[in-house]
């Protein structure tokens, strides 16, 4: 899904359209990087989550893509979730660091999500193409992903799309009680 057309993109949201149970979150997880289609998905995002690990360069990648959706799409409100880290310190010191340069040259906020723990068993599960809490549900970085979960579903979410790109995505995702509807485009219902 790196490289989807702008013809792909809109059979995407049309099968996001025909979703028929109701979604309390949709996760988006987007490659690294900032290619056309990270940012697009980025975009449409009620909320960004920004994944760093503690290598420099993952930091670098973190704040590049913090500063192309800040000044070319105006975003001004990202989530920070540091994965990998040796302990949960680590976590709060490179949320610290990144929060301030990007308050500091971008004027945008950063939100500290937390911190997923490094362990052997994450590795292995990397290796064997699985996720950590499938194969190793007893894993250290399995039951912190575990409280990430609960932490997020109990955050309050904003039924206001914050732009226009996220208000067609939000025109497909949620039905009224007819059913499906297509979003008015240019004035023409479909």
């Amino acid at each position: 899904m790196s490289q989807l057309t702008a013809e792909q993109k809109l059979i995407l949201l049309s099968a996001l359209e025909r979703l028929e149970e109701e979604v309390d979150i949709f996760l988006i997880d987007t490659a690294a990087g900032i290619s056309s289609n990270v940012i697009y998905f980025n975009t449409v995002a009620q909320e960004i989550v920004v994944v760093a690990t503690p290598e420099p360069t993952s930091i670098t990648d973190a704040y590049a893509m913090m500063k192309v959706l800040s000044r070319q799409h105006h975003e001004k409100r990202f989530n920070l979730l540091v994965n990998m880290v040796r302990g949960a310190q680590e976590g709060k010191e490179i949320f610290k660091k990144l929060s301030r340069v990007a308050d500091q040259f971008l004027g945008v906020a950063v939100d500290y999500v937390g911190a997923i723990p490094y362990d052997d068993y994450l590795r292995m599960a990397v290796c064997e193409q699985k996720t950590v809490v499938e194969r190793y549900p007893s894993a250290r970085s399995s039951l912190r992903f575990a409280e990430l979960a609960q932490e997020i579903l109990q955050r309050p979410v904003s039924p206001i799309p914050k732009g226009n790109v996220q208000f067609l995505w939000k025109s497909f995702l949620f039905q009224n009680a007819d059913g499906p509807r297509a979003p008015s485009i240019g004035g023409m219902e479909e």
